[in-house]
């Protein structure tokens, strides 16, 4: 699709899944939550949770930095969904980026400091929820890198675990999808493509199809698709 991933050779986790979700057409962007969550609870098995946001449609951020991202192609027949390929990219132990990224972080970036603070001298497992994942070494304080092979574990759970929602009642994915939605409620300023303008405005939701809601300052609400509007 034209779009690039920066990786240094085996520093971080960069795959494609093959997903037959028992859905229809229709629900191509619960599809898009669902794999967003996963990484999303992915990243959060690290790091605090709070600070892991979900940038829409399904850029993944720890603050204001983007530590994954995701593209997802579909293959449908009629109004059958017969397969999804989701390429993931998660920086796991990169720590020096091209200059043109504008705001990269990865999980070595957001945990050393945690790590140094907490971890005793010589440990080599950190606790997390559900669990816990092993280093790949310690020194001086400062750890190494991530078990990549566990991280991708973790997320081949998560996955797992998200993916099963998509045939269960009620509006879990869609809720917690919006609970971790970055910036929501928040004034923020977004460039409209159409018009080429800036604009301030505060996300009020994603709707079922994807499309960003929008209360913009002047108290119109609009909706827009991927690829109409970004942030600024």
């Amino acid at each position: 699709m034209g779009r690039d991933w920066h990786s240094a050779p085996g520093l971080n986790l960069c795959l494609s899944c093959i997903l037959y979700p028992e859905t229809n057409a229709q629900n191509q962007f619960a599809i898009s939550m669902a794999v967003a969550l996963a990484v999303r609870d992915t990243v959060a098995d690290f790091i605090n949770q709070e600070r892991v946001k979900i940038k829409w449609p399904n850029d993944i951020y720890v603050g204001d930095k983007k530590i994954a991202g995701i593209l997802i192609q579909t293959s449908i027949h009629g109004n059958v969904i017969i397969y999804c390929v989701a390429g993931i990219g998660l920086n796991v132990n990169e720590t020096d980026f091209p200059a043109e990224l504008p705001n990269p972080t990865s999980l070595k970036l957001e945990t050393t400091e945690t790590l140094d603070r907490d971890l005793p001298d010589g440990s080599q497992e950190l606790s997390i929820p559900e669990g816990r994942l092993s280093l790949a070494g310690r020194q001086e304080g400062i750890v190494n890198s991530w078990d990549i092979n566990a991280v991708q574990e973790r997320l081949t759970e998560n996955l797992s675990k998200r993916l099963n929602l998509l045939g269960s009642p009620g509006t879990r994915l869609h809720d917690d999808y919006h609970s971790a939605l970055y910036r929501r409620d928040i004034q923020s300023h977004f460039r409209i493509f159409q018009n080429k303008s800036i604009q301030s405005g505060t996300i009020e939701k994603v709707d079922e199809l994807g499309r960003l809601i929008i209360r913009w300052k002047n108290g119109e609400i609009r909706s827009y698709q991927h690829h109409e509007i970004e942030y600024v």
